[in-house]
């Protein structure tokens, strides 16, 4: 995946628009931390006995990764929410108990772009325009964890930009464009 583009074509409708556009280059969901499956219920006593295990990963990126969504919505009678949005590593932890997460390391060497392009000269409504750019994320979403060591780099910076031609709008406008090298 040297080159990984996403391209929303443009979009005319009469009635309310809700979009998303994504581009991900690398997503690690590792198993869950929950050792394999026994008769053992989160009820049974014998539950909080069970292994807890540790993560290393390792990711790495070095291509574009690219949403681009392009929207014109002529006249929208029921809002506007759309977003683009760019990621390039994503590592998610799921799981009761972890002992130790190291040498988890995302590296980045490529652009990230998150781009959002609208032209809504009608709308009634709220319209709500997002674009993220994301160069790497970590998160756990763990009961207990013990150790972590989290390496993250990103060469060059992520860019989130969003070009909006907004005309007669009826209703709240809301519009972020966010750009994140490391999260965690």
């Amino acid at each position: 995946m040297k080159n990984l583009k996403t391209l929303a074509a443009v979009v005319a409708l009469s009635a309310g628009f809700a979009g998303a556009n994504a581009a991900l280059a690398q997503t690690t969901t590792p198993a869950t931390t929950d050792p394999a499956p026994t008769s053992c219920r989160p009820t049974d006593p014998c539950y909080d006995v069970l292994p807890s295990q540790s993560s290393v990963t390792n990711q790495s990126f070095d291509g574009t990764t690219l949403s681009r969504l392009d929207l014109q919505v002529d006249a929208a009678l029921n809002g506007v929410k759309a977003a683009s949005t760019a990621v390039a590593n994503s590592l998610k932890l799921e799981g009761r108990e972890l002992d130790k997460m190291e040498a988890n390391q995302s590296l980045t060497h490529g652009d990230v772009v998150a781009e959002l392009n609208a032209t809504l000269p009608s709308v009634v409504g709220d319209v709500d325009l997002s674009a993220t750019a994301i160069g790497n994320t970590v998160s756990a979403n763990v009961d207990a964890i013990g150790d972590i060591k989290v390496t993250q780099v990103v060469n060059r910076d992520p860019t989130a930009k969003i070009n909006a031609y907004l005309g007669d709008i009826d209703g709240n406008v809301n519009i972020a464009a966010t750009a994140m090298a490391n999260n965690v």
